[in-house]
């Protein structure tokens, strides 16, 4: 059975991600995944998560013969920092490294030609309006951002 467009897209984000991975193009190691439910238990995430997860599929009608699709991903970058106080010095170090790592994915990502009937990441950003998730550093020790990235393709 073939794969829907979002899943394609997502498919094809996280071979991306995963061939860079393997070729030391990030400043951390890292195994890409996709999942629907990105559950981020701090019990059981004892290492850098990155998980793609389809999140919109829009499709309008741009010709009488053309369709536009805008598919929407995020990418979420998840870390344990450890029992750091989140105001401390050392947990803004963590931070600023792990901030450098997500702003390193948005940038490999706009590079990227994800293949044929796929296109082109055409904007990425740190989704939600936050740069991370307060409440998961504060609570968990937990260092998670998603990044939104958004691939319009007509056909």
């Amino acid at each position: 059975m073939p794969d829907s467009l979002d899943v394609t897209i997502a498919k094809a984000i996280v071979t991306e991600l995963q061939t860079a991975s393997d070729a030391d193009t990030f400043a951390q190691t890292f195994t890409a995944e996709r999942v629907y439910f990105p559950l981020f238990d701090p019990e059981k995430t004892r290492s850098l998560r990155v998980v793609v997860v389809q999140k919109d599929y829009g499709k309008t009608i741009s010709t009488k013969v053309k369709n536009e699709n805008t598919i929407t991903a995020h990418i979420v970058v998840c870390k344990p920092l450890g029992q750091l106080d989140p105001t401390s010095a050392a947990a803004t170090a963590a931070i600023d490294e792990m901030r450098y790592f997500t702003e390193q994915i948005i940038t490999f990502l706009l590079r990227r030609y994800l293949g044929d009937g796929v296109g082109s990441i055409v904007s990425a950003a740190i989704g939600d309006g936050q740069i991370l998730d307060a409440a998961a550093l504060v609570n968990n020790h937990v260092y998670l951002a998603p990044i939104e990235v958004t691939v319009i393709l007509t056909a």
